[in-house]
Protein backbone atom coordinates (compact mmCIF):
# COMPACT_ATOMS: atom_id res chain seq x y z
CA UNK A 1 0.00 0.00 0.00
CA UNK A 2 1.19 3.12 -0.99
CA UNK A 3 1.13 6.45 1.23
CA UNK A 4 -1.78 8.35 -0.61
CA UNK A 5 -3.64 5.13 0.31
CA UNK A 6 -3.00 5.34 3.70
CA UNK A 7 -6.67 6.29 5.79
CA UNK A 8 -5.31 9.92 8.10
CA UNK A 9 -7.97 10.74 10.67
CA UNK A 10 -9.28 14.38 9.96
CA UNK A 11 -7.66 17.02 11.75
CA UNK A 12 -9.47 19.49 14.13
CA UNK A 13 -8.72 22.77 12.86
CA UNK A 14 -7.29 24.23 16.12
CA UNK A 15 -4.98 21.30 15.70
CA UNK A 16 -3.82 22.10 12.27
CA UNK A 17 -0.31 23.34 11.60
CA UNK A 18 -0.39 25.03 8.54
CA UNK A 19 2.29 26.90 5.96
CA UNK A 20 0.69 29.74 3.61
CA UNK A 21 3.42 30.18 0.87
CA UNK A 22 2.42 33.53 -0.54
CA UNK A 23 4.18 37.00 -1.75
CA UNK A 24 1.27 38.97 -2.18
CA UNK A 25 0.46 40.50 1.73
CA UNK A 26 -3.23 41.60 1.16
CA UNK A 27 -3.46 37.98 -0.04
CA UNK A 28 -1.78 36.05 3.15
CA UNK A 29 -3.66 38.87 5.75
CA UNK A 30 -6.75 37.61 3.82
CA UNK A 31 -5.96 33.61 3.92
CA UNK A 32 -4.96 34.28 7.57
CA UNK A 33 -8.28 35.43 8.53
CA UNK A 34 -10.02 32.96 6.94
CA UNK A 35 -8.46 30.17 8.79
CA UNK A 36 -8.52 31.81 12.54
CA UNK A 37 -12.28 32.53 10.90
CA UNK A 38 -12.18 28.64 10.79
CA UNK A 39 -10.96 28.31 14.22
CA UNK A 40 -6.85 27.84 12.83
CA UNK A 41 -4.54 28.75 15.47
CA UNK A 42 -1.28 27.36 13.84
CA UNK A 43 -0.46 28.93 10.49
CA UNK A 44 3.25 29.52 9.31
CA UNK A 45 3.86 32.43 5.92
CA UNK A 46 6.87 31.80 4.12
CA UNK A 47 7.05 34.55 0.86
CA UNK A 48 8.72 32.91 -1.33
CA UNK A 49 8.62 29.01 -3.02
CA UNK A 50 12.61 29.48 -2.73
CA UNK A 51 13.46 27.14 0.66
CA UNK A 52 9.77 26.34 1.50
CA UNK A 53 10.69 22.55 1.70
CA UNK A 54 13.73 23.24 4.27
CA UNK A 55 11.52 25.94 6.49
CA UNK A 56 8.67 23.08 6.35
CA UNK A 57 11.09 20.31 7.50
CA UNK A 58 11.72 22.77 11.10
CA UNK A 59 7.61 23.04 11.67
CA UNK A 60 6.77 20.39 14.00
CA UNK A 61 4.15 19.05 11.39
CA UNK A 62 2.66 20.49 8.39
CA UNK A 63 -1.26 19.38 7.96
CA UNK A 64 -2.07 21.66 5.07
CA UNK A 65 0.37 24.12 2.64
CA UNK A 66 -1.58 26.49 1.01
CA UNK A 67 0.75 27.81 -1.86
CA UNK A 68 0.55 30.47 -4.95
CA UNK A 69 0.96 28.72 -7.88
CA UNK A 70 2.70 31.66 -9.79
CA UNK A 71 5.26 31.65 -7.51
CA UNK A 72 9.42 31.38 -9.32
CA UNK A 73 9.30 27.48 -7.79
CA UNK A 74 7.37 25.09 -9.52
CA UNK A 75 5.20 23.93 -7.38
CA UNK A 76 5.27 20.29 -7.80
CA UNK A 77 8.90 20.74 -7.27
CA UNK A 78 7.66 21.57 -3.17
CA UNK A 79 5.11 19.06 -2.86
CA UNK A 80 7.79 16.50 -3.64
CA UNK A 81 8.62 16.79 0.30
CA UNK A 82 6.93 14.31 2.86
CA UNK A 83 7.43 13.20 6.12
Amino acid sequence: MNDSMIKRSPVDPKDAHILVVEDNVSNFVLIARLLAFMGVQKCEWKTTGWGVVDFANTMPRVDLVLMDLRLPLRWYDACRFGR
